[in-house]
C-alpha cells in the first residue's frame, strides 16, 4: 500500500532532503529537493528564502501563527542544560546587511549564526519542519487538494553535536511535534544513532504496537538490518554492554584489559605476589577508586600478600 507523506531527511553531514508529493503536481516543481546546511540557513533561489530570512519574516508578520508554531517546536526540542530555546529580537552584525535572528537561553541572547553546533543543528531541523509544512499547505491550496496528514522525519546521527543531557530528551520530543503543526498530522520518526543515551531515552516511551527497533550491523562483506526486541537495559552501562553495542565492559579499553588480566590471574593455582602487585598497579592506574571490581580484587590481593 502506497502512502503519500511529506518527508524530511536530516543527513549526518548537515545537509537535508525534503519531499512533498503535492509540490510535484505543480508546474515546474520537483517533488524532492536536496539542500546543504548553508542553503537551509541562507536560502536557495527558487526554492527557499532560508532560515535567517524566513525566521525574521515570520517574526514580524501580522499573523504570527507560523512563528508561534516555530517557537513551540523549539521549546519542545529544548535541552535541560540550556533551558528553553526562545526566539529573541533580530539584530545586525558587522558586514551583513540582513536582520539576523537571535536565540535566547539561560546563558544569554546569541545570533543564530554564532550559536553552538548542537543548537544550530536543532534550529535548522525545527525550521525545516515548519517550512516544509507551510510550503505543503500552500501547494495543497494551489492544486486544490487537502493537505496530507502524514509526515516522515528521518534523522541520521541524531546525537551529533548534542550534549548527553540533550540526547536524553531529543527523540521523544521530536516524535511529539506533530500536534503543534496540526491536530491530525501523524509524524513517523526514523532515527539512526550510535548513542546509548538516545536509546535509554525511549525506555518510558517505546510502544511495541507502534514502534520498532532495528539493529544495523556488518555481516561479512554485507550489512544486515535486523528487527530487535526493545529491552530496558537501565543505565548507560547496561545499554553499552547489551547486544546492540556489544561492549564486554562499559569502561575504557585499558581498564577492560586490566580486569581481564586480573581475572586470568585469579584462575591460576599459585599466582606470584609480584604478578598480583603488577596487576594491582594496572588496576589502580585505570579503574576508578569506587569501581565495583575492587572488592573482588582487594580480598584476592591481600590473600597473596599484596596490600593496596
Amino acid at each position: 500500500m502506497k502512502l503519500d507523506a511529506l518527508a524530511i531527511f536530516s543527513r549526518a553531514d548537515g545537509s537535508f532532503a525534503v519531499s512533498d508529493p503535492l509540490r510535484g503536481k505543480l508546474d515546474h516543481e520537483a517533488t524532492s529537493v536536496c539542500l546543504s546546511a548553508d542553503e537551509v540557513r541562507n536560502g536557495r533561489i527558487g526554492v527557499t528564502e532560508g532560515m535567517i530570512r524566513d525566521w525574521v519574516r515570520w517574526q514580524v508578520a501580522p499573523d504570527r501563527k507560523t512563528f508561534d508554531q516555530f517557537a513551540a517546536v523549539l521549546k519542545r526540542l529544548s535541552p535541560e542544560d540550556l533551558g528553553t530555546l526562545s526566539p529573541g529580537p533580530p539584530t545586525r552584525l558587522p558586514r551583513d546587511p540582513r536582520q539576523i535572528p537571535t536565540i535566547e537561553h539561560k546563558y544569554g541572547t546569541v545570533p543564530v549564526i554564532q550559536a553552538s553546533a548542537g543548537v544550530q543543528r536543532v534550529l535548522l531541523l525545527a525550521y525545516l519542519i515548519i517550512w516544509c509544512w507551510q510550503e505543503h499547505l500552500l501547494a495543497a491550496e494551489q492544486v486544490g487538494r487537502p493537505p496530507l496528514r502524514s509526515m516522515m522525519v528521518i534523522v541520521d546521527e541524531l546525537e551529533a553535536h548534542l550534549h548527553p543531557k540533550w540526547q536524553r530528551i531529543v527523540l521523544p520530543a521530536l516524535m511529539s511535534v506533530g500536534d503543534i503543526l496540526s491536530s491530525d498530522l501523524a509524524i513517523q520518526t526514523i532515527a539512526a544513532t550510535h548513542s546509548p543515551m538516545i536509546l535509554a531515552s525511549m525506555e518510558g516511551q517505546f510502544d511495541p504496537a507502534t514502534d520498532t527497533l532495528y539493529h544495523l550491523y556488518g555481516a561479512g562483506r554485507g550489512v544486515t538490518l535486523e528487527e530487535t526486541p526493545f529491552v530496558k537495559y537501565g543505565d548507560v552501562s547496561g545499554w553499552l554492554t547489551s547486544p546492540l553495542f556489544g561492549l564486554r565492559q562499559a569502561r575504557s579499553r585499558e581498564a577492560e584489559l586490566a580486569i581481564d588480566a586480573a581475572k586470568k590471574l585469579q584462575l591460576e593455582e599459585e599466582p606470584s605476589s609480584d604478578d598480583v602487585a603488577a596487576v594491582s598497579e594496572r588496576l589502580k592506574r585505570h579503574l576508578a577508586s569506587d569501581d565495583k571490581f575492587w572488592p573482588r580484587w582487594l580480598y584476592f590481593a591481600e590473600e597473596h600478600g599484596v596490600s593496596i
